[in-house]
């Protein structure tokens, strides 16, 4: 609230993709026919409206009971390619049938449905000036602005770790001032 027309045209100029996530519990029945020892399968074919399929409980067996098992089911959406939310988690079904991720020796017991909007930056010719900009008059307002979002950059948990570190020593040192 309160910020400069600029700052906000600034901001409608950066980019990125959302993410819509189907997240399945699964009670196996036979765990040795698991067909996936993955952590995650990425699926560039244009027939799949998913691109990654993830698998947290291959991660660690010890996140889940012993007749269990866990899929992520990743769909990547942006304003140049809209979501298709119709019928999509049927078609997700569907397709992880198609695929024998999904068959009779699992039952789905429990979904659970996420939206991230924006979930990726997309690094576009105008990112650099935007974000650069909006930085600027972030600083002159006393604001630090760190992590994927507030440095508009792809970046992993351990960089905002990172950051986060770099900006408190910034914080402390200018209050030693």
């Amino acid at each position: 609230d309160g910020a400069p027309a600029q700052m906000l045209k600034s901001a409608d100029n950066l980019d990125y993709t959302s993410m819509y996530v189907l997240n399945l519990g699964l009670k196996y029945r036979n765990r040795n026919k698991i067909l996936s020892n993955a952590h995650w399968i990425y699926f560039p074919e244009k027939r799949f409206p998913f691109h990654r399929i993830v698998f947290p409980s291959n991660v660690s067996k010890g996140m889940i009971p012993d007749d269990k098992w866990s899929i992520s089911v990743e769909v990547s959406y942006s304003k140049h390619r809209p979501l298709e939310r119709g019928n999509l988690r049927s078609k997700i079904i569907q397709d992880l049938i198609s695929i024998d991720i999904l068959n009779s020796e699992n039952e789905i017991i429990l979904e659970n449905e996420m939206d991230f909007s924006p979930a990726y930056v997309i690094y576009d010719k105008k990112r650099t000036r935007e974000v650069n900009q909006i930085k600027k008059f972030l600083k002159e307002n006393n604001v630090y602005s760190i992590g994927r979002y507030g440095s508009w950059e792809y970046s992993a948990m351990e960089d905002a770790i990172v950051q986060g570190k770099e900006v408190s020593e910034t914080i402390t040192k200018n209050i030693g001032r």
